[in-house]
């Protein structure tokens, strides 16, 4: 059994409390929370649940579904400037999350039934290849019948006591699911405005804060079926870009200083500014490539000179009157 976490993007600039993949969303209007990226194993689903911030969060869908087929496109308002930030609901043109919810999944029906009539299409070419050429019917091209679709849902869950709101563990549902690497997966949370004070430890006269921050981060459990068997473990922190995707978090000192001076989580990670910043970071962390490299170059220039001389003494037989009146007839000239 493998275990994957899939980080939404965070802030990730230079405060503290922003470095645990957290994000911000305004608790006087509703909004929406979005990332996409690829699997990065093959398996089957074993476990699929989710953590959240439940007094922000209301609903939460992970989809095998690119970004486009939820209709989750600078077009229709839902691209955010910085992937860390939430898209506020009526900004987007949408009454309600009700109505974007409808909005995203009616997109993705229309995307499942494109899906359904090409796949026709394709089976009755395999077919048609198979019945013609049934020596090399293995040869013919697998076909995914299950298309986009929405894999999990989770519903927020707290209980009020004394008068305050506590988190708890959301009810998960989910259907099966047989992945591939590199298959593209979205995921969008649903976020509630607030109208009731949170949990005791703000004191005896909590009020509701005009930001909260929360995660939507899903945390799968899976199968690769790999012989000999093999466990994997491992994070990702995903943008709203299914290519762009940061891992390896205990060395990603480049990424937290590029996030820095972005202000947040980039993007853009093979922009001329942050290569720039990656090679100083690395320079930074390894003092000695700078005199190392001019050893390196000064020896190269000794070392070509070198050989040009091998080559004008081989080339005059070892005359060196003649190489050296060759050598002055250059300078010479």
């Amino acid at each position: 059994m493998s275990f994957h976490n899939f980080a939404g993007p965070g802030y990730l600039d230079e405060k503290q409390s922003s470095l645990v993949f957290n994000h911000q969303v305004p608790t006087d209007v509703e909004s929406v929370f979005w990332y996409s990226g690829r699997m990065h194993h093959s398996g089957t689903l074993l476990r699929l649940k989710q953590h959240a911030h439940n007094i922000i969060y209301k609903e939460s869908i992970f989809f095998a579904a690119t970004p486009a087929q939820l209709g989750l496109t600078k077009e229709n308002k839902l691209m955010p400037t910085h992937p860390y930030q939430v898209v506020r609901t009526k900004e987007a043109g949408f009454a309600n999350n009700v109505e974007l919810k409808k909005f995203i999944l009616e997109r993705l029906k229309k995307s499942h039934d494109n899906f359904d009539a090409h796949s026709a299409t394709r089976r009755s070419l395999r077919t048609a290849h198979n019945a013609s050429n049934t020596e090399h019917a293995t040869t013919a091209p697998h076909v995914d019948d299950h298309g986009p679709r929405a894999i999990c849902q989770a519903i927020n869950s707290f209980e009020h006591i004394d008068g305050y709101m506590y988190d708890r563990r959301e009810p998960t549902c989910c259907v099966p699911w047989e992945f591939t690497k590199g298959e593209i997966f979205t995921v969008v949370g649903f976020n509630k405005i607030v109208t009731e004070k949170g949990a005791a430890y703000q004191g005896a006269h909590p009020y509701i804060a005009p930001i909260i921050v929360g995660h939507i981060n899903w945390w799968i459990s899976y199968d690769t079926h790999e012989v000999p068997e093999k466990s994997h473990f491992s994070l990702i922190q995903y943008t709203n870009n299914p290519d762009v995707q940061f891992e390896d978090f205990a060395n990603m000192h480049e990424d937290k200083l590029m996030f820095l001076l972005n202000g947040g989580t980039s993007l853009d990670p093979e922009s001329t500014q942050y290569k720039m910043f990656r090679h100083a970071v690395y320079v930074y962390q390894h003092p000695l490539v700078v005199p190392l490299f001019v050893v390196f170059c000064v020896l190269s220039v000794r070392i070509i000179l070198y050989l040009r001389k091998a080559c004008l003494f081989v080339m005059y037989e070892g005359n060196e009157a003649e190489m050296m009146g060759l050598t002055v007839h250059h300078a010479q000239d």
